[in-house]
């Protein structure tokens, strides 16, 4: 098996721009993780390194059941990586391709629960900036859980908070959120503050089919 430190890895789970993710053991706690590993081609850019070290360290200061936990940090043989709970499931994007819109009661559930997470970041002086659907992991339970921070702004005032926050999500798809929301007049107030505050994403392929997902449905993209 492959080795990584104190930790075996057992499969890969996905790969991006900012690194490769792995299930893996801890074996002497005998717990399994998820191992966000800098790809070795990224380690000579300094630009890199410093994006994934903000990444740790913004992961670090939330603590919050809508958001994936970082358990350690560490680098081993020149090799940078990240610590996090493993959530058995599938991104939303996946989910939804793989079994259709969501029905909009459970929808607008999961996105007000991921607002509760955002807000939490909000909180702790971290804006998310890369709020999706393929960011978001949909555990066995149904519960919602955000993921990579490698975007992520640390706030300096609130006002600022704001600022960063409105320039992220203020704009077509915020617009479509608000349609959607005068549509399906039954949502409750509180639930549409909710949805608003997570960046209205909640259009994008949940509860009606986009391009995108239909198309890797089909194989085509």
């Amino acid at each position: 098996p492959l080795l990584l430190d104190r930790y075996t890895v057992l499969d890969m789970l996905g790969a991006g721009g900012m690194g490769v993710v792995y299930k893996a053991l801890h074996r002497a706690m005998e717990r399994v993780v998820a191992l966000k590993v800098l790809p070795r081609h990224a380690v000579d850019s300094p630009a890199k390194v410093s994006r994934f070290k903000r990444e740790i360290k913004a992961t670090a200061r939330l603590s919050h059941p809508n958001i994936v936990a970082a358990y350690d940090a560490h680098e081993a043989e020149g090799t940078y990586f990240l610590v996090m709970e493993y959530v058995p499931g599938k991104d939303l994007k996946k989910w939804v391709i793989a079994n259709g819109p969501m029905p909009l009661a459970e929808a607008v559930t999961i996105v007000a629960q991921v607002a509760d997470g955002l807000a939490e970041a909000h909180r702790m002086g971290i804006v998310h900036r890369d709020v999706k659907p393929s960011n978001i992991l949909l555990s066995e339970e149904h519960i919602p859980k955000l993921l990579d921070l490698a975007l992520a702004h640390k706030i300096v005032s609130r006002s600022g908070a704001w600022f960063r926050y409105g320039k992220e999500h203020i704009g077509q798809g915020r617009e479509k959120t608000r349609i959607f929301l005068q549509e399906n007049p039954d949502i409750t107030a509180e639930l549409k503050d909710k949805v608003m505050q997570a960046g209205g994403f909640i259009e994008d392929g949940l509860v009606t089919p986009n391009e995108d997902s239909e198309g890797e449905e089909n194989g085509t993209s």
